[in-house]
């Protein structure tokens, strides 16, 4: 039971720590694709803590992949808890 969490943990964490690369990137590229159209102005316009509205994308671009991770941390560690548990046991 504690192997098939730890590695149902490793996977979760896995594909977390991929979506969000994946996010880092798109986010790259569209400030990239931003300075090519706009230049600085744009980027910082963009990047402004007044900009809700990309505050509010970028969260949700990048809140799967933590979720994942996060749920990975949590489910490893309700088997390691499990695991000590059965040993005192």
């Amino acid at each position: 039971m504690g192997k098939s969490r730890q590695a149902i943990s490793l996977v979760l964490k896995a594909l977390g720590g991929l979506l969000l690369l994946l996010a880092f990137g798109l986010i790259l590229v569209g400030l990239i694709g931003i300075w090519m159209e706009e230049g600085f102005s744009g980027v910082a316009r963009t990047l402004s803590p007044y900009n809700v509205a990309n505050f509010l994308v970028t969260i949700a671009f990048l809140a799967p992949g933590a979720g994942l991770i996060a749920l990975g941390s949590k489910i490893g560690a309700q088997g390691d808890e499990r695991a000590r548990e059965n040993k005192e046991v």
